[in-house]
């Protein structure tokens, strides 16, 4: 028989909690007309500050470097390197991402915005707002601060024990 523990019951919370806010942003995203993976890529794109953990990941915000590249998406969004190529062809077919090359080396593409991904984030922001509002409603700021950093604490501890919990 297995007991009732409050650390398997946390992680089912959030779990359950993860995958209601994945369906609401798919159904956001889906409005208009790009999945929630390519959303999150347009984030990206745009330096949204609300991208948990991007430096903890290793990975560059692009304020921190000359361009964007996919495998600095793929780092961040933790996703492999192949679906995000295909993510960002995608998007370019949609005109929402542009690339150039690389001076230094013309193999490598920066990844920037197009005027019409900009346009895109700008409408779909003040719903993205109200969603996560409705969600959070019923929490004071200090509890939401407060919340961040568990969560931040739950992630650090999980991607320094990963290795030892999952080495089989």
């Amino acid at each position: 028989m297995i007991d009732k523990k409050v650390e398997n019951s946390i992680a089912f919370a959030i779990e359950d909690l993860a995958k209601k806010l994945s369906r609401n942003n798919q159904m956001l995203t889906a409005r208009m007309g790009i999945t929630a993976q390519e959303w999150f890529i347009l984030l990206y794109l745009a330096q949204d500050p609300n991208i948990p953990n991007m430096r903890k990941r290793g990975a560059k915000t692009a304020t921190q470097i000359t361009g964007v590249f996919a495998s600095h998406i793929a780092d961040a969004l933790n996703v492999s390197r192949p679906n995000i190529t295909n993510l960002i062809s995608t998007l370019m077919r949609k005109n929402f991402i542009e690339q150039k090359e690389d001076p230094q080396d013309r193999r490598r593409k920066h990844l920037g915005l197009t005027k019409k991904a900009t346009k895109l984030i700008e409408e779909i922001e003040p719903d993205r707002l109200d969603a996560n509002q409705v969600v959070l409603s019923g929490f004071s700021k200090e509890e939401k601060e407060q919340f961040i950093e568990y969560l931040e604490r739950c992630y650090n501890h999980l991607a320094d024990a990963e290795s030892s919990i999952f080495d089989y």
